[in-house]
């Protein structure tokens, strides 16, 4: 299964008075999935798990496929002899 970024919306949550994270919650629009994540302090670590989360629960056929080291909205970069390059995970 392909998942691409644009079918996927990010809700984040501001704090709770006491609480220090930010929760994120993903919504897959075709599928009508939702994963929230509250465990970290980041909202990127929190985005990360619930995308992780929406990947692992779509992908239920591929037992012995390990799970992504990078999910969409995951920002990287590359570093290439002589070329440095930023980007988002898209897909």
């Amino acid at each position: 299964m392909k998942i691409e970024s644009d079918e996927i919306k990010s809700l984040v949550f501001q704090p709770e008075e006491g609480n220090l994270s930010s929760a994120v919650k993903i919504i897959h629009q075709s599928a009508g999935k939702e994963f929230s994540c509250d465990e970290f302090k980041s909202q990127i670590e929190n985005r990360h798990a619930a995308v992780l989360n929406l990947i692992l629960d779509l992908c239920t056929d591929l037992h012995d496929v390990p799970a992504p080291n990078y999910v969409p909205f995951d920002q990287i970069k590359t570093i290439k002899p002589n070329t440095e390059r930023e980007g988002c995970i898209r897909g």
